[in-house]
């Protein structure tokens, strides 16, 4: 009985270590997301200050 406790505390242990990696993963993938999305506003706002500069006339 002693051994089924030992091999169900290391299984546990192994589920919670997998869930924190998932759940590290998640985390860092928002990261990137926010950052990646960051950037395409920073590019959006660019292109309309771009697009509202006074042009040279032709």
């Amino acid at each position: 009985m002693p051994e089924e406790a030992v091999q169900i505390f290391k299984t546990c242990l192994k589920n919670n270590e997998h869930a924190t990696l998932s759940t590290q993963l998640v985390e860092s993938r928002e990261r990137e997301l926010e950052a990646h999305t960051a950037q395409h506003a920073n590019v959006a706002t660019n292109n309309n200050e771009t697009a509202a500069a006074p042009r040279p006339p032709f």
